[in-house]
């Protein structure tokens, strides 16, 4: 009859009920990531880590040589007599975006270094404490790790064990919403495109041209990020 309730059912809906309930308080909680100390990570495992912050170091510098020598290329084939205007400006496009990733990558090398003088840092801690460790007469012996680091971490003026990487990464952000809107791609694409036509105007294209030219833009442009970079 329509209304009457099916009592096998009712059981066995509360019997799951009551299974998912005690499933879900059985649970045991997520567990926080737990806090290193340094005394607690070994010497060879900071190294490790140093060495391997090197290694991406090195092929960050190698791309940015490839980045260097490709930006040569294409501005070589834009002072070439046949380029057109066309292709001159597509080129220029791809000299430009060449500097955005250059520009990204040496944003990546400036964090790596800071990691790498952290960890020289800790690894200067560390050897220090194992040479320590062994005169238990000694006050500096009897210090707590954790103390000295939060008391080094204060107290460092000069930035040795500072990481600003926020701090300079909302610069760049605030730096590059107020410099870099539309039109001022377009410009940029425009000075790589005039230097090309000097290149060519100049004669018999040689690869000393192509430096001189190549570094002029370079100096205008970090003039023009200085002046922006005074303005903030």
């Amino acid at each position: 009859m329509a209304g009457v309730k099916n009592p096998i059912f009712e059981f066995g809906k509360n019997m799951l009920r009551d299974w998912l309930n005690s499933t879900a308080k059985s649970q045991p909680p997520p567990a926080e990531t737990a806090q290193l100390k340094l005394e607690d990570i070994p010497l060879d495992t900071l190294k490790m880590e140093k060495i391997q912050l090197e290694q991406q170091e090195k092929k960050t510098l190698a791309r940015l040589r490839e980045i260097e020598l490709r930006k040569r290329q294409l501005f070589g084939e834009g002072v070439q007599g046949q380029t057109s205007d066309r292709e001159q400006m597509v080129l220029a496009r791809k000299i430009r975006d060449l500097d955005g990733e250059a520009a990204g990558l040496d944003q990546v090398l400036q964090a790596l270094s800071k990691q790498m003088r952290v960890l020289n840092g800790l690894i200067q801690i560390k050897e220090r404490s194992l040479i320590l460790s062994t005169s238990s007469q000694t006050i500096l012996s009897r210090l707590n790790m954790d103390d000295v680091l939060r008391y080094v971490d204060l107290s460092s003026a000069d930035g040795e064990f500072q990481m600003t990487k926020f701090d300079d990464l909302l610069r760049a952000m605030t730096m590059n919403a107020s410099i870099a809107p539309e039109y001022r791609e377009d410009k940029d694409v425009l000075d790589i495109m005039q230097a090309m036509q000097r290149a060519r105007e100049a004669g018999e294209v040689t690869e000393e041209q192509i430096d001189v030219e190549l570094r002029a833009l370079n100096e205008k442009k970090k003039k023009e990020e200085s002046e922006n970079s005074e303005e903030f």
